[in-house]
C-alpha cells in the first residue's frame, strides 16, 4: 500500500485530506467522504491506488488543458471513489443505469414515466425488482416522483465543456472577481463568472 499525497497529519492521529475541496478530517481507522482515502495509524492511504475501473478517450476540451492542442483527444483513466452524493434529480434526457429482471442496461429517465398513473406524481415500485446504481453499488428503487416545471430549464456550460441543467431559481456557488464566494440564482449567472467544481481549479462559465 502506498502513502497518499496531499494530506497533513493532525493531533490524536487524525489527518486532513487536501485532495478535494471537502478537506475531510479523518480519525484513525476511518475513511473520508469519498470512501477510498483511509487513515491507517495516523497516515493517509489511497485504497484505490493503481486500481483503475474505467478508461476512455475524451476530447481534451473537458480537461484543465483545454487550450493545449485544441481538438485533440486524450486518454482518461478513473478509479472508484467519489466526493458527490447524487440523489438522482434528473430530466427526461438523462441516462441512468438500471437493473431489471437481472439484466443491466442504461435507460432514459423519461422511460420511468410508464410507472405513473393519471394525475399521479408518485409511483410505488416496491413490489418490483428494479435497481439502479450509486457509489455503494446496486440500490433497489422503491418509489419515484416527478415534478412538472413550467418555467425555463437553463444549461450552464463551462470553459472545459462541463455542463449542468438547472431551473431558474436553483442557487449556484460562484467566485467573483474579488475572490469572494457568492450564491447566485441560475438566471443571475453571467458569462465569465467562476463556477466552483470539484477539481484543482475554477471553471469559467
Amino acid at each position: 500500500m502506498r502513502e497518499a499525497m496531499l494530506y497533513e497529519q493532525l493531533d490524536d492521529d487524525k489527518v486532513r485530506c487536501n485532495l478535494c475541496a471537502r478537506r475531510c478530517v479523518i480519525p484513525k481507522g476511518s475513511v473520508g467522504f469519498c470512501r477510498v482515502r483511509k487513515n491507517i495509524d495516523g497516515k493517509l492511504y489511497p485504497l484505490n491506488y493503481a486500481k483503475a475501473c474505467s478508461a476512455i478517450v475524451d476530447p481534451i476540451g473537458k480537461k484543465p488543458l483545454s487550450h493545449f492542442h485544441p481538438g485533440a483527444l486524450v486518454m482518461s483513466i478513473a478509479t472508484v471513489g467519489c466526493n458527490f452524493r447524487c440523489q438522482f434529480c434528473l430530466d427526461g434526457n438523462d441516462m441512468i443505469p438500471v437493473i431489471r429482471d437481472g439484466e443491466f442496461s442504461f435507460a432514459h429517465a423519461r422511460e420511468l414515466d410508464t410507472f405513473f398513473g393519471d394525475k399521479c406524481d408518485l409511483a410505488d415500485l416496491s413490489r418490483m425488482e428494479i435497481y439502479t446504481m450509486n457509489h455503494t453499488g446496486p440500490k433497489r428503487i422503491l418509489y419515484i416522483s416527478r415534478r412538472r416545471h413550467d418555467g425555463s430549464v437553463l444549461e450552464i456550460v463551462t470553459e472545459r465543456g462541463r455542463s449542468v441543467k438547472l431551473t431558474e431559481d436553483h442557487k449556484v456557488p460562484i467566485v467573483d472577481e474579488h475572490g469572494r464566494l457568492l450564491e447566485k440564482r441560475a438566471t443571475e449567472i453571467n458569462v465569465g463568472d467562476k463556477l466552483i467544481v470539484f477539481s484543482a481549479r475554477l471553471d469559467a462559465v
